[in-house]
This record gives C-alpha cells, structure tokens and sequence, in this order.
C-alpha cells in the first residue's frame, strides 16, 4: 500500500483521480507510518485524492508532505456537517510535532460546515508548561478552500484547547501557520481556543477570537494578548 523511501519518507499509494475514495488507503497509510520506528513522514505525490467519509484521527507526529498545492490536493467529498477532516490528536507521541505542508485541502458541493484541520492536545500530566512540548504543529505553504463548483468549511484552522485549557494545563502550545491562505465561505478561518504560542505569518485569512484564545506571536511579534478583533493578512 506505501513503500518506504530510503528509511526517511513512506510515501502514499493512493489513487490520485478526483472520483476513487481514498479514505481506507489512507487510514492504512497513516497508521503504518504511526507505527513506524524510523519515521514520521508520509509523501502525498501529485493528484487529486478524494474522501467519500472522514478519515480517522492522526494518533501520532505525522509530517503530511504534498508535492505543492497547486497539485497535491485532498477532497473532502461527503455530506453532512462533519466534525473533521484532518484532524491530529499526537497520542502516540509524547514530544509531539508534526507538520503538514505543501498541499491543497478542499470541499466539494457535498461538504458544507465542518473544519479542515483541526487539531486537539494530548492531555498532558506535567502542566508546568516548560518541561515538554507536545502540541508544535507545523502549517506550511496549504491552501484550503472549496472546489469551484461550491462547498465550504465552518471552520478552516480550529486550534482545539478546549481539553486541555489553562492555567493548571496548558492547552494546545507552539503551534506555527506560516505561507497559508483560507478562503471560500468558511465562518471561521482560523479560531483559537485555549491556544498558547500560536505563531502566524504571511497567513491570508481573518482571525477568530473565541473564549479563552491566546494568540501569542504574529509577524513577529511576541508575548501579544489577543482579546478581541480580527486579524487580516496576518
């Protein structure tokens, strides 16, 4: 189903046409690489990968690595609300990290609400906040929206806290968006909540502020306490 790469990269043997449903490969994909003692890294080549229903929690690390958005899209093709399509969890992995990058997450007209990435902390039992670092997702150089025939998202980015939250815990933390952009009927394009150390730069989308949502970091900027408001171009 994946073939290994040199020890470095498993990489995905989907069917890349826009019509095979692609969501059991794919859950089989991630869970070898999760599984894998050598690495974290999953290659999606060229094509247009279609999901008929939601495909399963990332458990662990995992780098989603298209070959450039403007080629490697995934397609969210099922209908009802939905609470995810992508959505990282990081149990199996205590340090935490990850990244997806270079690629193209879009809905079709069947799929209306739901959150393109989102993503949820692993409980953690050390709350000083210094010790480790399990929530440093990385968001690089994607693109989500809708196919040109309609869709959309309730929520394009959802930094998911609410689990975990402040002060005895500390929520998601490090989380970096950078090169992204979110357009296309979303209600929301990135909203945080109980999100510490998130970092956003050249993000094209307006920012939603929610209870308990710290935004620390924007364009360079540090240590900023955002209350109320919304950010565009970040």
């Amino acid at each position: 189903m994946i073939a290994g790469l040199a020890l470095a990269a498993f990489v995905y043997a989907g069917v890349g046409d826009g019509v095979t449903d692609n969501t059991a490969s794919f859950n089989a994909a991630v869970a070898q690489v999760c599984a894998s003692t050598t690495t974290r890294t999953l290659i999606i080549p060229n094509g247009q990968y279609r999901f008929g229903s939601p495909p399963a929690p990332i458990p662990c690390a995992l780098n989603l690595i298209g070959e450039g958005k403007s080629v490697t899209w995934l397609l969210r093709d099922y209908t009802g609300m939905g609470n995810y399509f992508i959505q990282y969890t990081k149990g199996n992995d205590l340090y935490g990290g990850g990244s997806i990058r270079d690629l193209t997450i879009a809905t079709t007209p069947n799929g209306i609400g739901g959150i393109a990435i989102w993503v949820t902390p692993y409980p953690d039992t050390d709350t000083t906040q210094t010790a480790k670092n399990p929530h440093g997702l990385l968001i690089d150089n994607v693109q989500i929206g809708r196919t040109i025939a309609g869709g959309s998202w309730a929520f394009g980015v959802y930094l998911d806290g609410s689990n975990n939250p402040g002060p005895g815990a500390p929520g998601i933390r490090a989380v970096a968006i950078r090169n992204t952009s979110v357009s296309g009927f979303t209600t929301y394009p990135v909203y945080l909540y109980n999100a510490y150390g998130t970092r956003m730069t050249d993000v094209d989308a307006y920012i939603a502020l929610g209870s308990g949502v710290y935004a620390v970091g924007c364009t360079g900027s540090s240590n900023t306490l955002l209350t109320s408001g919304t950010l565009n171009g970040c």
